[in-house]
């Protein structure tokens, strides 16, 4: 992330948030996180004030819960991709991997992107992933 900070020009905090109830040896698919942060940095725009971005991991109701936040342009879901630098297949990598994990677990991990509403800009990335989730291809 620092090195993304140092790249872009447009200025974004990031903040963490990891609740004590998560598992210290809890295991998240690779790249989970990276891409959606990775995106998120083009959501922002050369002048943007207060750019930021939230990481939020919590253990809720038998999964753990991640949260990759940000309050700028929006993501516009018919278009697969955050702007005309991307190509979207970041994306589409983390939708493959969660599919080709969940065949082999009763418990499904999900993958969801939402456009932030009611008045305010942005996109929030919701990964859940089941305590007992096999990584096990």
């Amino acid at each position: 992330m620092q090195l993304q900070k140092l790249s872009n020009p447009v200025q974004f905090d990031v903040e963490w948030h990891v609740s004590d109830n998560v598992p210290n040896d809890f295991r998240i698919p690779s790249m989970s996180i990276q891409i959606p942060v990775e995106n998120a940095k083009y959501a922002f725009a050369a002048d943007s004030e207060n750019a930021r971005i939230g990481i939020r991991i919590a253990e809720q109701a038998d999964a753990v819960r991640i949260e990759i936040e940000d309050n700028g342009i929006g993501y516009n879901m018919g278009e697969g991709a955050f702007n005309e630098r991307g190509t979207g297949n970041g994306l589409r990598l983390m939708r493959r991997t969660a599919e080709l994990l969940n065949m082999r677990n009763q418990k499904q991990m999900t993958f969801d992107i939402e456009e932030k509403g009611q008045g305010t800009t942005g996109t929030k990335v919701v990964i859940s992933v089941p305590l007992e989730y096999r990584f096990e291809m």
